[in-house]
């Protein structure tokens, strides 16, 4: 069973709050971030010490998943599966583990985006598939954040912020510098 992460004060980046997960056995189980439709955008603000560490989880009863975080090969990562054996994977090709980052996943269709933005970093990468199910939903199931299955971020998380839809590239660029601005990461 998990537990609920410790939540530390200020002095995260650039003297914010954050919230600090162990590695072991915390996280965040909410049903308000669902549904997660077949278009959305997700933004994440965080630290991550280890691989693989999640950001942010999701198992769909029956087949499905989402995973934002950190791989075995300590890359930045997003995959989304859509229970068919159809996954779109996208990753930095960087090692990022230890780094204060931004990092934003756009679903749209049959199509995913990730940005990934640190002090020394500005990455993109995009897949898609025809074959992908983009009519996946993940209505009531559990989306979590700090963990995936069994495993646990450990680092700390400043902020996460979801929209129900793919935002646009103005949008995006509009949001992403409202978090740079707050946290200075880049």
């Amino acid at each position: 069973a998990s537990k609920q992460p410790s939540r530390i004060g200020y002095g995260g980046i650039n003297d914010k709050a954050y919230i600090d997960f162990n590695g072991t056995s915390s996280s965040f189980i909410s049903d308000a971030l669902s549904p997660i439709t077949e278009n959305f955008t997700i933004f994440e603000v965080s630290k991550i010490n280890n691989s693989p560490d999640p950001i942010i989880g999701y198992a769909k009863t029956g087949g499905g998943k989402l995973w934002m975080g950190l791989n075995l090969g300590k890359y930045y990562a997003t995959v989304i599966d859509d229970g068919n054996e159809i996954s779109l994977v996208t990753h930095t090709s960087v090692v990022t583990t230890g780094n204060n980052h931004i990092a934003i996943l756009k679903k749209h269709n049959k199509q995913i985006d990730l940005e990934y933005y640190d002090s020394a970093n500005s990455l993109s990468e995009t897949d898609n598939n025809s074959g992908f199910n983009h009519n996946l939903t993940f209505n009531n199931d559990a989306f979590t954040v700090g963990n995936y299955r069994t495993f646990y971020l450990e680092g700390n998380i400043s902020e996460v912020i979801v929209y129900n839809r793919a935002l646009s590239s103005s949008e995006i660029a509009d949001v992403k510098g409202y978090l740079n601005l707050k946290y200075k990461i880049y």
